[in-house]
C-alpha cells in the first residue's frame, strides 16, 4: 500500500494537533478558517449528565420556575418563564459573566484544534432554567460569530 501512495506522512514524532495541521493543510478545499461546531445541550440532572459534554454548567442556583405554580407547565423557551428569570439580578449577572467566559474560552479550544464542542447546561429537571440559559448561550455565541446548535434533551420529560 505504501508503494502506491502519493503521499506518506511520518506520524511517529507528531502530536495529534500537529497531525491535524498537516492533514488540514494537505486536504483543505477552501481558504476559510475552520469553524468550531458548537452544540449547547440543556438537561436535567435527575436524568444524568450528557456523556459527550466538554463543558458542564450547573444552573440549579438560579430561581426555580418549577416552584411558581403558574410557570410549572411552561419551559425555559416560553415568554412567561423567560420574563421570570430575566427579572432576577443573579440571572443577569450570571449571563454577563458567562458570555465573557465563553468569549475567552472558545477561541482557545479552537486554537487547540478542536473542531466541535458540546456545552451542557443542567438544572434539576431540564425544563426551565437549563433551557433558558442554553438559549441565551446560543444567542451570545451567534453575536460572536459562532454558529451554535441547541438541543433540549429533557424538556419533554
Amino acid at each position: 500500500m505504501r508503494d502506491s501512495a502519493r503521499r506518506v506522512i511520518d506520524t511517529s514524532a507528531m502530536t495529534p494537533g500537529e497531525l491535524k495541521d498537516v492533514l488540514v493543510s494537505a486536504f483543505a478545499t477552501s481558504n476559510k478558517e475552520p469553524q468550531l461546531l458548537t452544540t449547547i445541550v440543556s438537561f436535567g440532572y435527575k436524568f444524568g449528565l450528557p456523556l459527550d459534554s466538554d463543558v458542564v454548567l450547573d444552573v440549579r442556583f438560579l430561581p426555580n420556575p418549577h416552584y411558581v405554580h403558574e410557570l410549572r407547565a411552561y419551559t425555559g423557551s416560553d415568554r412567561k418563564v423567560v420574563a421570570f428569570l430575566e427579572t432576577c439580578d443573579v440571572t443577569r449577572q450570571f449571563l454577563e459573566h458567562l458570555e465573557s467566559f465563553l468569549g475567552f474560552l472558545l477561541p482557545r479550544f479552537k486554537k487547540e484544534g478542536k473542531s466541535y464542542l458540546t456545552i451542557a447546561v443542567g438544572c434539576t429537571g431540564g425544563r426551565h432554567r437549563s433551557v433558558y440559559i442554553a438559549n441565551r448561550i446560543a444567542e451570545a455565541l451567534e453575536r460572536q460569530g459562532i454558529d451554535a446548535r441547541v438541543q433540549h434533551r429533557d424538556v419533554n420529560r
